[in-house]
């Protein structure tokens, strides 16, 4: 892959506030502090077991400058149809789709990129809905359920090429030569990418 000057885009992650049970101390925060280490991407993690939580925290993002941090990154359980899982205040399992995401953010996403690292959350979904009334300059995530592991190697490579490419502001330009670096036959990331069932889906 081609880089051009490095640019530092700020990741801000919501994950899960347990993947495997109240006990299990799995996280993508070590992959966002190597990010930091290796290309001085900052990042921001938070929690979120419930519904009001997440609310809460994507209202927090929405009020950074899109130049710090544009990249949203979501992680969580999911299925198809942008939905992903959550809890109650009951500790009942509850869920948040794409319709409620699109409600949520509102059109605050400019030059931002919504990052769905979740199981299948990709399918079943028409995504130019979303990226319209956002404004958001792309969604990624996967259409098929995905193991931990691999798809956090996967981000790694994802989330530091979303590192470089023709300035700050993470633009459609950026987002497509990104997804190329991931996707195209030949390039490094292909088979990885195609095992996962990796999508982007690039706003206009």
């Amino acid at each position: 892959m081609a880089y051009g000057t490095r640019k530092r885009r700020g990741i801000y992650c919501i994950e899960t506030g347990g993947w495997y049970g109240d006990a299990d101390r799995t996280s993508v925060r070590p992959l966002l502090q190597l990010l930091e280490d290796l290309y001085g991407a900052p990042y921001v993690h938070r929690d979120a077991a419930t519904k009001e939580e997440l609310f809460h925290y994507l209202t927090k993002w929405k009020s950074f400058d899109p130049r710090d941090y544009p990249i949203l990154y979501l992680g969580f359980h999911g299925s198809e149809g942008g939905n992903i899982r959550l809890e109650n205040m009951d500790g009942e399992e509850d869920w948040v789709d794409h319709n409620d995401l699109k409600d949520r953010l509102g059109p605050s996403c400019t030059n931002r990129l919504v990052h769905f690292g979740s199981c299948g959350s990709l399918t079943g979904v028409d995504w130019g809905g979303f990226l319209q009334q956002t404004g958001a300059t792309a969604v990624s995530g996967y259409d098929k359920n995905v193991d931990f592991g691999e798809s956090a190697a996967f981000e790694l490579l994802y989330l530091a090429d979303l590192q470089y490419h023709y300035g700050k502001s993470l633009t459609s330009t950026v987002a497509s030569t990104v997804h190329s670096n991931m996707t195209d036959e030949g390039s490094a990331c292909y088979g990885l990418s195609s095992h996962l069932g990796f999508l982007m889906h690039v706003g206009e």
